[in-house]
């Protein structure tokens, strides 16, 4: 059981917590964004007012991660769809037709 100075103690936490988490919350941002970097300033005064050193690095990006993945993942089903994929592609099925049921027994991992 939790002694009364602890759970208020552990309740205070929480509250700031809380209320740390909600300020955070309050900025947007997307991806490579004016409000990301404020989010990130934000992180680095935190941690400054406990004592720690923290620091913003800086990278170039496009803003949008869905773009590099999406154009990626296009031209792989395309290649794929048209047989383009090399014979030493690593696969996740045997070749031929997948089994209509399940091994069972000791042997089944």
């Amino acid at each position: 059981m939790v002694s009364g100075y602890l759970a208020g103690r552990m309740a205070r936490e929480q509250d700031w917590l809380r209320g740390r988490l909600e300020e955070l919350a309050q900025i947007d941002r997307p991806s490579a964004s004016d409000g990301e970097r404020r989010a990130a300033e934000w992180l680095v005064e935190r941690f400054a007012e406990h004592g720690a050193q923290a620091r913003i690095e800086a990278e170039t990006a496009p803003g949008t991660y869905w773009l590099a993945l999406g154009i990626g993942g296009a031209l792989g089903a395309v290649a794929a769809l048209r047989g383009e994929v090399p014979a030493d592609t690593p696969r996740f099925c045997p070749p031929g037709p997948l089994p209509t049921r399940l091994p069972t027994g000791s042997h089944a991992v």
